[in-house]
């Protein structure tokens, strides 16, 4: 571009025209707001287009005498998609060159303004246009129809972007936090948006647009209350550099602060650092109107540590209220709840969670655990792992659900390949099951049950946990030590009757404690009604529904019915799922009465060589990548 050139802020780019000084992007007389940052970027490339434009040139460009990093030109140029409805897999706007930049296909029209040829300098002019204040309904301010009431499809995903961050701005904002300027509203919204997509990139990303913020508004405390905590997620995120990330959370809770946000803070990092949880001082200082979202998330990390699951999905449930479009809460949401053994509802928050981000359902590292898993899912999973294996370091627990996963393929020796050194002596409640599973896997349930219970004893008010441990007693033939637990954790109460709201397998394994204890004539009471309840669902058929039969009728001792049921389940793609046990269908304890048996032995072996060819198709497209 020739320097001389006058700095238009207004282009006609194919069907779009670009509004720079008002950050406006009009598409049918739709005008839909750009943040400033999206806009400076958008004009560089119309100054620019149909060139080469580098990394370094991209961030000079943007952010001039600063170094920000690739990673927020990425997070800009995919917004940057999203507006202008552009596919980076088949672009029509913006083409990625590998490793160099990107480059503006389509030539931009410059529309000659004589108020933008007075400004002088363009990218200043979009830094300090102004933005819409967040409004309790975003979307009638977002995108303004002119003559047009309907919304074009390509412009759903960028109004949910900002629908999000108004959204989440304005409750902060409504609950008293300090003022900002639009400038820095645009740039929270952003680190906002950037946080709760729920992964790494994204937090590291979130860091460097508040950092960007501080340095430009250094007086402002809630962007170092939020850096604070984005600090201590990557301390999460990153275990192995779980002390470098803390120590820029504890030099920020040394700065000016206000007072119960330091207080907060301060007990935060304490509580991580291994100094008791006192429960009323906590919860006195969370209850307060002027808790960040971020805040609350963190406590609610430190109250699932401590074992306070319940109380922790309260905290983060109140997130959500003000956060509806936050994929990262719907996923700390639906592994509380399957952590809490309320498997439904973590299944449907993970598919809240995989909505808002469109994220595929195959990949294993993300998936697996968080859907309801039979022969075909897994099969999906085995599939896609084998042809877009990630070929970056896991984080700890990814690494752990891709062991359960190689575990459900019949593959120990994968699983255990995944696992460094320092697992072993973790007190990770993930860690924990997963070592539990491995061993279970490899038929020495003595230290899977040593494992479940450490883990019940570091997280002594999980009621799941708690199960695990009975369940481990129970396969081990302790049948006595089994139910005592059961009385002595007061899990399965004394009832007249049998009740709807016990989940089937907790009433299946006190009925069979019943039986193996001497209480025969009220553990068969409560296993036919078990049976009874399961028949009269059989008219649609499942193999959850088929593999419960099974195992009622096993555990009365009606073998043929019961391997006609087995068979119906593993027909229908029933899978054993070590997400949720840590045995193989030849060790369940639920068909302990059918070992021998020819054509149990027989089942098993066909169900065997169905995930065995999986398992074998899986690592030969892998060796051969």
């Amino acid at each position: 571009m020739d320097s001389s050139a006058p700095p238009f802020t207004e282009y006609l780019l194919g069907p779009f025209k670009i509004k720079g000084s008002e950050n406006l992007v009009v598409h049918n007389d739709e005008e839909i707001v750009v943040l400033p940052k999206v806009m400076s970027l958008l004009l560089h490339f119309c100054q620019n287009s149909g060139e080469v434009l580098t990394f370094d040139a991209l961030n000079n460009a943007i952010w001039p005498n600063e170094v920000v990093g690739d990673n927020a030109i990425y997070n800009l140029v995919g917004q940057l998609r999203k507006i202008l409805g552009d596919k980076a897999s088949n672009p029509t706007y913006i083409q990625t060159i590998s490793k160099i930049g990107y480059k503006l296909l389509v030539e931009a029209t410059p529309v000659v303004n004589t108020e933008s040829v007075e400004n002088a300098d363009i990218t200043e002019s979009a830094e300090n246009a102004e933005v819409l204040e967040p409004v309790s309904e975003p979307s009638t301010n977002l995108v303004k129809a002119r003559r047009k009431s309907g919304i074009s499809k390509w412009l759903i995903p960028f109004i949910l972007i900002v629908s999000f961050t108004t959204i989440f701005a304005s409750k902060q904002k409504n609950e008293g936090e300090e003022a900002l300027s639009t400038q820095a509203q645009s740039q929270m919204q952003l680190a906002h948006y950037q946080l709760y997509r729920g992964d790494g990139q994204g937090v590291t990303q979130a860091i460097e647009t508040l950092q960007e913020l501080i340095a430009s508004e250094p007086k402002l405390y809630t962007p170092k209350l939020e850096l604070a905590y984005s600090f201590i997620r990557m301390a999460r995120i990153e275990p192995a550099q779980k002390e470098f990330w803390l120590q820029k959370a504890r030099a920020i809770s040394q700065t000016e602060l206000p007072d119960n946000a330091k207080a907060r803070l301060t007990l935060i990092l304490n509580s991580i650092g291994g100094v008791p949880l006192d429960i009323d001082t906590y919860e006195s200082l969370f209850s307060l109107p002027d808790v960040l979202n971020n805040e609350r998330l963190a406590y609610s990390d430190i109250l699932f540590d401590a074992g306070q699951t319940e109380l922790a999905l309260t905290h983060i449930q109140r997130v959500l209220d003000s956060c509806l479009d936050c994929p990262y809460v719907y996923r700390k949401i639906a592994t509380t709840h399957i952590v809490l053994g309320q498997v439904k509802e973590g299944f449907d928050n993970f598919a809240q969670y995989s909505k808002l981000l469109n994220k595929p359902q195959n990949n294993p590292i993300d998936t697996a655990g968080f859907v309801p898993l039979n022969l075909a899912t897994l099969s999906a999973m085995a599939k896609w792992h084998s042809t877009a294996q990630s070929k970056v370091e896991l984080l700890s627990h990814q690494r752990n659900t891709l062991a359960l996963f190689y575990l459900t393929l019949n593959n120990i020796q994968d699983a255990e390949a995944l696992l460094p050194e320092e697992v072993h002596t973790s007190e990770s409640f993930f860690d924990l099951y997963t070592l539990a599973a491995i061993a279970g896997a490899k038929g020495d349930f003595h230290t899977s049950y040593r494992l479940l219970l450490k883990r019940q004893n570091l997280y002594p008010d999980n009621k799941r946990f708690k199960l695990s441990v009975v369940y481990a007693l129970w396969q081990l033939g302790n049948p006595k030590e089994a139910i005592d637990k059961l009385s002595d954790w007061e899990l399965v109460p004394t009832y007249d009757s049998l009740p709807n709201d016990l989940p089937f397998s907790e009433w299946a394994l006190y009925a069979s404690l019943l039986i193996e204890t001497g209480e025969e004539e009220r553990g068969r009471e409560i296993l036919s009604a078990l049976e009874q309840q399961l028949a009269s669902g059989m008219a649609i058929g499942s193999h959850s529904a088929d593999i419960r039969l099974a195992s009622v009728l096993a555990l009365q001792g009606i073998t043929e019915a019961s391997l006609n049921a087995l068979e119906d389940a593993i027909s229908q793609g029933w899978v054993s799922d070590f997400n949720q046990n840590w045995w193989y269908l030849q060790d369940s304890p639920f068909f302990i009465s059918l070992k021998g048996d020819p054509r149990f032995e027989a089942i098993v072996d066909r169900y065997n060589q169905n995930i065995q060819q999986l398992n074998i198709t899986t690592h030969n497209e892998r060796e051969g990548e």
